[in-house]
């Protein structure tokens, strides 16, 4: 469970932002670890969020949204589709294969498709999307292949050394520290489980 104090958050959220918007990375908690952030329309800032984590450049990040009308920014799929993704309670993240308005940087180099996750749970990072008005790219906080932290003193110093700014909330915040369900969308209305 995510949570802060009220007088500080619009503090917290207003320095992500002007981060973010100069194509830093941040550092935060995010509804279900602690995670790296940037701008996904900044090509730059996935360069260099691809140096910090030491990922390979051919594999993609998920984006996070903050509501269905945003997500249907982004994908096309059905009514039905919207609705369960809503009904799911644990943090779920979907794999569309029709999307629009991305740019090719965003894209699995296979098959052009895209994972994203709808933060539902009012959170730290919920908050800061609906305050921009656009997604975020998110990745766990760690180097490729190593065990994301539950802490953030437990974050390795490299990426501590990599990112701009930290949203250091440890005094006030627990994340779930468990990763999110990921489900690919195989047609209208069926799902294929990557990770339950």
């Amino acid at each position: 469970l995510v949570t802060y104090k009220t007088t500080m958050k619009k503090d917290w959220i207003k320095h992500s932002l002007e981060h973010i918007n100069k194509g830093d990375i941040i550092l935060h908690p995010a509804d279900t670890v602690w995670s790296l952030a940037c701008d996904p329309f900044d090509f730059n800032a996935i360069q260099q969020l691809f140096s910090i984590k030491q990922r390979d450049t051919a594999k993609s990040f998920i984006l996070l949204v903050s509501d269905i009308e945003m997500l249907k920014t982004y994908v096309k799929c059905s009514d039905d589709v919207l609705d369960k993704i809503q009904s799911y309670i644990k943090p779920t993240t979907i794999i569309y294969k029709e999307t629009k308005q991305l740019p090719d940087h965003l894209l699995r180099k296979e098959d052009k498709s895209i994972a994203i996750r709808l933060v539902q749970k009012d959170c730290f990072v919920k908050d800061l999307i609906t305050t921009w008005g656009k997604p975020l790219i998110s990745t766990s906080v760690n180097i490729t292949g190593e065990t994301a932290p539950n802490e953030l003193s437990q974050i390795d110093e490299t990426i501590l050394k990599g990112v701009d700014y930290i949203v250091d909330l440890q005094s006030e915040i627990e994340v779930d520290a468990v990763p999110s369900s990921i489900l690919k969308l195989i047609d209208s209305s069926t799902f294929e489980i990557i990770r339950a």
